[in-house]
C-alpha cells in the first residue's frame, strides 16, 4: 500500500543519508497514521521526523514538525503535551520571524485552550490568530481562525459573540471567493441565529447555503442544510415545510449512506408528526432513529 511506499522512501533516504529528505518522508508516515487511527506508529513517526530536523538543523522543518506533532496529540485528546508542542512551535516561530506560522501556531494553540475548557485563553488567540494571519495577507487563514473561534463561542454557549465572530468569517470567506467556506459560515451562522431564537434569519442564512451546496455538488451539506432548515421550520410553525426539508434531507441520507443523518432526520420527524397529531408515524420515525 501507500504506506508501505512511503517506508520505502524513508529507508532510502536514511541510506542515501538525506536527512531533510527522511524528516518529509516520515512526515508524511506520521500523517498517514494518523488517518488510520494507529496513534503509536503516527507518534513515533513524527517524533522521528522532528529528530531527523533537529539534526540537519532545518529550522523550517522543526517548526512544521512541532506544530504538526502538536496538533496530532491533541487529534488523539492528548491536550496537554498538544499544548507543549504547539508552544515549541511558537517560539520557533517567533524567533525566524514568520508571522504566518505564528499565526497558524496560535489558531491551534486556541483550539487547544477550547478543548481544554480554557474559554477566554481560546478567545483571545484565535483574535490574535486571526489578526496575524491579516497582517501576513492570508484572508484564507484568517477566515479559517475566525470560524474556528465562532464554533469555540458556539459550543460553550456564548453564541451572541459567536454570531459577530462569525459574521466577520463571512466577510473574509466572501473576499477568499471560497464557496465551499461560504456555505460553511453561513450554515454555522444559521444554527447560531436558530439557537438564540431567530428562526427567520436562521432560514435566510440556511436557504443560502443550501444554494452553495447545491451548486458545488455537496450532498452531504446540502442534507445538512435541508435538515437545519426542517427543524427551523418546525420551531417557526411551518410543519408541512419542515416535513418537506426533512424527508429530502432523508431521502439525501439515504442515497448516501449516511446513518447518522438518516438518524436525525428520523428523530427531527417524529417530533413534527407529533405536532401535527400523528403519534402512530411519529413512532415510526423513533424506530428508524434507534
Amino acid at each position: 500500500g501507500l504506506g508501505e511506499e512511503v517506508e520505502g522512501v524513508v529507508e532510502q533516504c536514511r541510506t542515501a543519508r538525506d536527512v531533510r529528505q527522511e524528516a518529509r518522508a516520515l512526515n508524511q508516515l506520521a500523517l498517514m497514521l494518523r488517518a488510520a487511527d494507529e496513534r503509536e506508529g503516527a507518534l513515533e513517526a513524527m517524533r522521528e521526523a522532528f529528530q531527523c530536523c533537529r539534526r540537519a538543523d532545518d529550522e523550517a522543518g522543526l517548526l512544521s514538525c512541532a506544530e504538526s506533532w502538536g496538533v496530532m496529540h491533541a487529534g488523539f485528546g492528548d491536550f496537554e503535551v498538544a499544548e507543549v508542542r504547539v508552544r515549541e512551535a511558537m517560539q520557533l516561530a517567533q524567533s525566524a520571524g514568520d508571522v504566518g506560522a505564528l499565526a497558524s501556531c496560535r489558531r491551534n494553540l486556541g483550539l487547544i485552550r477550547g478543548r481544554k475548557g480554557k474559554l477566554r485563553d481560546a478567545v483571545q488567540e484565535g483574535l490574535e490568530s486571526t489578526a496575524l494571519f491579516v497582517q501576513a495577507g492570508d484572508p484564507q487563514g484568517a477566515a479559517m481562525a475566525a470560524f474556528g473561534l465562532g464554533n469555540i463561542l458556539f459550543s460553550s454557549g456564548e453564541v451572541r459573540q459567536a454570531v459577530s465572530v462569525l459574521e466577520h468569517c463571512l466577510l473574509l470567506r466572501r473576499r477568499c471567493k471560497d464557496k465551499l467556506g461560504l456555505a460553511e459560515a453561513l450554515n454555522a451562522l444559521g444554527l447560531s441565529f436558530a439557537q438564540i431564537g431567530y428562526q427567520l434569519h436562521a432560514m435566510d442564512y440556511f436557504e443560502q447555503a443550501l444554494a452553495l451546496c447545491q451548486e458545488l455538488g455537496d450532498r452531504d451539506g446540502e442534507a445538512a442544510c435541508l435538515r437545519h432548515l426542517g427543524r427551523v421550520h418546525h420551531v417557526h410553525g411551518d410543519h408541512n415545510e419542515a416535513v418537506s426539508s426533512l424527508e429530502a434531507s432523508l431521502s439525501l441520507c439515504l442515497r448516501r449512506d449516511n446513518s447518522s443523518g438518516q438518524a436525525l432526520c428520523h428523530r427531527a420527524l417524529a417530533d413534527v408528526r407529533m405536532d401535527l397529531g400523528d403519534p402512530r408515524l411519529a413512532l415510526v420515525h423513533l424506530e428508524e432513529a434507534l
